[in-house]
């Protein structure tokens, strides 16, 4: 608020010299004031008025700094006075600091500091109050390790613990590390790791470069095992690098894999490798097939003809594709297809077949080929009761047990069958009834495998 005086006499005398506003340090509010030029007895009862505004600024404070201790090195600190119409000497331990007017000033070394404010219009003069700086000592950075030898195995991680201050910067081969700013940090890499640690006071301190290192672990790798063919195969011997570890897994004893043990399928086998450089062990992995082995089957024995020609195809079970291979090869049209056919065979043969599966596993088959010697079949007989060529002969036939003889009219109705050989001939009659002069067809198999031998008989009376 404004407090009104009335100066009279020399005073207003002395006040009408000055300008309308005048700054009184000290006061705490502004002051309107009434001048009286002096009357005839020095009173103020004649004479002129003038109102000045006296202009009031409270007791001078500096800024407090956001700090007042400085750290060792090139750190400063900024004081600042209020921005008056004035001009401002600073004070050093009592002494004036020279060449310097501005209300703020740069320091760097510790002691008291404050400032005389002159006012540009009066010249009247007042010292602000006093801050102190003091010397800060810098923090003392740690950096260790919770593993003290400063390594850490393959795909594991380190903790890293620093402290001296109350915030951190991590660093890795001297480039920042973007993170928290925690006492703690987790080193998941090898490399040389620093910190920067920094104190209540803003003072900043580096650590001693601590060198991490990363351990390998060991790479265990398990020998190739190959597929097994039937639970009777014998057992297989399991190995690894490095040595010295331990094996694990369905029909596994010790180093060695039992195929009757584990069963059919596929079953996985592992190894742990041993610890190596500090570093717990690795696992490898490897898969073993046990198979069952595929199996053939074809019949015991085929009776031909050296006229022969007929198919020989064995019935395989398993996991296919299969590959097969005949032997002998002599007679065949091939020897390495599933169905091969033999054609003209001379003498007695037994051949074999090799069937292999897709995981290598192998069977073999068997079959007896049986040549007889050629059956003689004639284009005509004469059922008349003569005794003479009265029935269908056939010479030779008997070295065909199991052939198999079938008569047909013209018109294809079964007129005759033998099966298992040709032991009773036809005799013209069918059903006890003597069949009509006439030409009938006949299908001869020499064996119930053989290829039909096809033809046309005459039957005279």
């Amino acid at each position: 608020m404004n407090r009104f005086l009335r100066l009279c006499g020399v005073l207003a005398v002395l006040f009408s010299w000055l300008l309308p506003t005048y700054h009184l340090w000290g006061m705490h509010a502004d002051v309107t004031t009434t001048l009286a030029a002096p009357g005839a007895w020095g009173d103020c009862k004649s004479g002129y008025d003038q109102s000045i505004v006296v202009q009031a600024y409270g007791p001078i404070k500096l800024e407090r700094p956001a700090k007042t201790s400085l750290c060792p090195g090139s750190d400063a600190i900024v004081l600042k006075a209020p921005d008056l119409p004035a001009t401002y000497t600073w004070y050093w331990n009592g002494s004036a600091i020279s060449g310097l007017n501005a209300n703020t000033q740069v320091v760097s070394q510790p002691g008291s500091y404050y400032a005389r404010v002159r006012d540009k219009s009066t010249g009247l003069e007042t010292n602000t109050d006093t801050i102190t700086l003091t010397k800060a000592i810098n923090p003392t950075a740690t950096l260790s390790a919770a593993n003290p030898g400063g390594t850490f195995c393959e795909r594991d991680s380190l903790q890293l613990i620093a402290g001296g201050g109350l915030s951190y910067q991590w660093f890795l081969n001297d480039r920042e590390i973007i993170g928290p700013h925690s006492p703690t940090f987790t080193a998941k890499q090898a490399g040389r790791y620093s910190v920067t640690v920094t104190d209540a006071n803003g003072c900043h301190a580096n650590s001693d470069p601590l060198t991490i290192t990363v351990q390998a672990r060991p790479k265990p790798a398990i020998d190739s095992i190959p597929p097994v063919c039937g639970i009777d195969a014998s057992a297989i011997s399991l190995r690894a690098s490095p040595p010295g570890g331990t094996f694990s897994g369905p029909g596994v004893s010790g180093s060695s894999f039992d195929p009757k043990l584990a069963g059919f399928g596929v079953h996985t086998i592992s190894y742990r490798s041993p610890p190596a450089n500090g570093c717990s062990g690795e696992n490898d992995q490897r898969l073993v097939r046990v198979n069952p082995l595929p199996t053939v089957q074809l019949p015991e024995q085929i009776e031909t003809s050296p006229q022969g020609i007929f198919t020989l195809e064995p019935i395989v079970t398993g996991t296919g594709p299969f590959s097969y291979q005949w032997q002998p090869a002599i007679w065949l049209n091939n020897s390495t297809q599933s169905a091969v056919k033999v054609i003209f065979p001379r003498q007695d043969t037994t051949y074999i077949v090799r069937v292999r599966d897709v995981f290598g596993c192998v069977a073999e088959g068997s079959i007896r080929i049986i040549v007889r010697s050629k059956a003689s079949i004639p284009d005509a007989f004469t059922p008349n009761g003569d005794q003479i060529n009265d029935t269908w002969k056939l010479p030779g036939i008997e070295s065909y047990p199991k052939a198999q003889m079938t008569v047909l009219t013209r018109w294809g109705e079964v007129v005759f069958r033998s099966q298992d050989g040709y032991i009773t001939p036809f005799d013209g009659r069918y059903n006890g009834e003597p069949l009509p002069t006439g030409v009938y067809l006949y299908i001869l198999k020499l064996s119930p495998d053989a290829e039909p031998l096809r033809g046309s008989v005459v039957l005279a009376r």
